[in-house]
């Protein structure tokens, strides 16, 4: 990734996801190069007003691999040898693929919202806990900014 260029008095706060969401003293900023995919997304910290933490999957999914596995075993116990391993390969396959499409569904998402709309920034990598801290920073980054703007203007 190019390094981001900053803006006059501008410093770097934080960085997260594989250094590829940053968090600056005047905005948030997230650059993605992938093999088919490039997304550059930038907001100012004046202009977030609410930012959110989403993450989304297909529980259904999860149980039904869960589900299929057991009754596979349970069912490849009923049938002679021969005849439960194809059991056995076809039911765990059927298992695995539900596994890996839950998998797939899996996203997470930090929302954030400014008067233009709402700016889904993917986190990919990002555990619980930094994405709390990131979210804690982007309030106390933005909190400062309003009392910078403040005392300037009062």
């Amino acid at each position: 990734m190019n390094e981001l260029r900053l803006l006059p008095n501008e410093r770097v706060i934080l960085t997260a996801d594989s250094d590829s969401l940053t968090l600056t003293t005047h905005r948030v900023r997230q650059e993605i190069r992938e093999t088919g995919y490039v997304a550059i997304r930038s907001a100012m910290l004046d202009e977030i007003c609410f930012c959110e933490y989403v993450r989304e999957s297909k529980p259904f999914l999860l149980t039904s691999a869960l589900l299929i596995a057991v009754l596979t075993l349970i069912a490849a116990g009923r049938y002679p040898a021969g005849t439960s391993y194809l059991v056995l390969a076809a039911g765990l396959s059927v298992a695995g693929v539900a596994l890996v499409a839950w998998l797939a569904t899996r996203r997470a998402f930090l929302n954030l919202a400014t008067a233009a709309g709402s700016i889904p920034i993917r986190v990919r990598q990002m555990k619980y806990e930094d994405l709390e801290d990131f979210i804690s920073e982007l309030e106390q980054a933005k909190n400062n900014r309003f009392l910078l703007r403040t005392i300037s203007f009062g």
